[in-house]
């Protein structure tokens, strides 16, 4: 046989090749491992309304949340720098306890793919396994995978998602894909987005929809937690506003004395003067000055990350008995403090927890004790001795993110 009967015999077979290679399937759908879920067809069933007072947290989940707040912080600003070798390590411990992705892709009526795949495989590989389970005549049609709230595609073209691994691309344990095809029939128009439209199926297999199952119904809402929680959650505040302090139903705590709205007035020994005043951040020109210039129109306005507080540093150990903070939710709205903690010590790096301290929609001057132990003779309470003393803002009215204080001052006891 010549030269050129050979190479055309070549070219033949390699013709037949790729013919045979672009019609046989990449993977049978049967032995994927898969699962197929119905669209939910249960009626929708509208959860309780509760209580504005379920919302309201108790005082061991505020203490919960500022203290994640405080290992936050410590760990962005204090936390040890970590070499390459170390964060490896971290990623491949992590890799070791979840060594399988399970994906689920959700089609535009709702109907639901799943597959458990290696946390190492490549997004191509999910790709491979939603193409092979489409009908043939959508095979052909490209779409692509992505996820939302926000909208984040996953496209194998983009050279920094086809090379990360299913756990580089954060989808470990486990994530919910959305697809979209690029032929519109497919998706449906804008009303069937907008409104599910009861003729539009998921392009699958006949095979593959023939093993659906039904999603397992959905926890019911009809618990009596809400009750136990609202019940629970009496707990002493700092009835600070006028409203609270007018209700003869709420007696005023002791350890709480409402001054004017503009002027505080008391006997005990301002001791302000004696020390170092700082904050964890500040807007120009509403720092430290702004607590210290007797000015309620004037106010320290944090501008930085949770948790947000006030230090004052004493160059000797002092006694301190109370502390005094000008608070105005009228005008604050949601950068009024609604909880604080009073933290104290020797230094910045042995503060301890004092006290918790509540308000509602607080509107003055709000006098109270560092300090909770009760005196010998009974008729008050123990001073607090301390070289540093430190509020932190624990949370706002309305979950406010900065915070307004407009006066602070600090109190020694009585001679």
């Amino acid at each position: 046989m010549s030269s050129e009967g050979k190479s055309q015999e070549t070219v033949e077979t390699n013709v037949s090749k790729e013919e045979e290679i672009k019609h046989t399937p990449a993977q049978a759908p049967d032995d994927c491992g898969y699962k197929v879920w119905n669209p939910p067809n249960a009626p929708v069933v509208p959860i309780k309304d509760l209580p504005d007072s379920y919302f309201e947290p108790t005082l061991s989940e505020l203490k919960a949340s500022y203290d994640a707040q405080v290992r936050t912080r410590e760990a962005l600003v204090n936390g040890p720098l970590k070499t390459r070798e170390v964060r490896e390590r971290e990623s491949k411990a992590k890799l070791e306890k979840y060594p399988t992705t399970r994906i689920r892709i959700k089609f535009l009526d709702r109907t639901q793919l799943e597959r458990a795949f290696p946390s190492t495989d490549k997004i191509r590989s999910v790709y491979a396994f939603v193409r092979n389970c489409l009908r043939d005549d959508v095979k052909p049609i490209k779409f692509v995978l992505y996820q939302t709230p926000p909208r984040r595609e996953l496209k194998v073209s983009d050279p920094k998602v086809r090379d990360l691994t299913l756990y580089e691309l954060q989808l470990t344990p486990s994530s919910v894909l959305m697809v979209s095809f690029f032929d519109e029939s497919l998706n449906g128009d804008g009303n069937a987005k907008r409104k599910l439209d009861p003729n539009l199926r998921a392009p699958l297999l006949e095979s593959i929809l023939a093993q659906a199952q039904d999603l397992p119904p959905p926890p019911t809402f009809d618990d009596p937690t809400p009750e136990k929680k609202e019940a629970g959650k009496s707990r002493p505040t700092a009835e600070g506003s006028r409203d609270a302090s007018n209700n003869n139903s709420k007696p005023l705590p002791k350890w709480l004395k409402l001054g004017s709205p503009s002027k505080l007035v008391t006997n005990f020994p301002d001791i302000g003067h004696l020390a170092k005043w700082s904050v964890s951040s500040h807007k120009f020109g509403f720092g430290t000055e702004c607590l210290r210039d007797d000015d309620p129109d004037t106010f320290w306005h944090s501008d930085g990350p949770q948790p947000h507080f006030i230090t004052v540093q004493f160059g000797k150990k002092v006694a301190i008995q109370k502390i005094a903070l000008h608070l105005s939710f009228q005008s604050d709205d949601s950068y009024t403090p609604a909880t604080l903690c009073v933290r104290a010590g020797t230094g910045l790096s042995d503060l301890q927890d004092v006290r918790l301290v509540t308000f509602q929609q607080p509107d003055g001057w709000l006098l109270f004790d560092v300090y909770m132990e009760p005196s010998e003779d009974g008729e008050g309470v123990k001073p607090l001795h301390a070289y540093v003393l430190q509020i932190v803002v624990v949370a706002n009215h309305m979950n406010g993110r900065d915070t307004h204080i407009r006066g602070m001052k600090v109190f020694g006891p009585l001679e």
